[in-house]
């Protein structure tokens, strides 16, 4: 017996290709000195591994093959909806559909939908008001990220250049000009 592991394109799920990768187990007849594969779960016993891809296969059964949830499916899909109507800054519409689907979602999704609603006024003026502390963030992020390379500036003088050219600040210079009377 030869063993030997295979890779086999099966389909196509959310735009990926899937890649069946199955250990072969090849022998040959004796009498016509044909080679078969022994029996898996995708391929009948003594039959060609081609041949489950040729058939036409319902989506239910692709679905059940390749252990894909429709209930699964449907929280995505929920997500993918929460998040278009977060990002275009739709605040009505995002809690009328967590309000929808509270009692309808596994019951890690309620949690976090009770923390929305729990937090629905400083979540409607994030949405609807232009300020952000992302800037700030930033800032300090890169700040600790510097600190952390540099392993600790002996002069504050060198390291606050550092931050600023990082940052690509311009120090103002002030330079008096005494005026000639």
């Amino acid at each position: 017996m030869i063993f030997k592991r295979t890779k086999i394109p099966y389909l196509e799920c959310a735009g990926y290709k899937i890649l069946i990768r199955l250990r072969k187990r090849r022998f040959r007849c004796k009498v016509c000195k044909k080679m078969a594969v022994a029996e898996t779960p995708l391929v009948k016993k003594n039959h060609q591994i081609a041949q489950k891809l040729i058939e036409k296969v319902p989506m239910t059964v692709i679905a059940e093959s390749l252990a894909i949830s429709t209930d699964l499916k449907k929280h995505y899909n929920l997500y993918q909806l929460l998040l278009f109507n977060f990002q275009n800054k739709e605040a009505e519409n995002f809690f009328e559909l967590i309000e929808n689907n509270l009692k309808l979602v596994h019951p890690l999704f309620q949690t976090v939908f009770k923390t929305f609603l729990k937090d629905k006024e400083k979540i409607v003026n994030a949405l609807q008001l232009p300020y952000s502390n992302a800037k700030l963030e930033a800032t300090n992020n890169l700040i600790k990220l510097i600190k952390r390379n540099a392993f600790g500036f002996r002069n504050f003088e060198n390291f606050k250049k550092r931050i600023f050219i990082a940052l690509n600040i311009k120090k103002e210079r002030t330079k008096f000009v005494l005026s000639r009377s």
